[in-house]
């Protein structure tokens, strides 16, 4: 269930999680995502905001944890 996996992702302190999805069904991922220490991206055909998002995400992991 989703809960379960929440669960599981929030229990590693280190994780962090990215899930990208279409907006349909997106709150699922996008929980799962936060209860990672991660975020939620629209998945898209745009090739600019997938890039975009994918160099959001590489900086937030190349910076380093606390």
């Amino acid at each position: 269930s989703i809960e379960n996996i929440k669960t599981a992702v929030s229990g590693t302190p280190q994780l962090k999680l990215f899930t990208f999805s279409r907006t349909s069904g997106s709150s699922q991922w996008e929980d799962i995502a936060v209860a990672g220490n991660g975020a939620w991206y629209k998945l898209t055909n745009n090739p600019t905001e997938m890039y975009a998002s994918l160099m959001e995400i590489l900086d937030e992991i190349c910076k380093g944890g606390n």
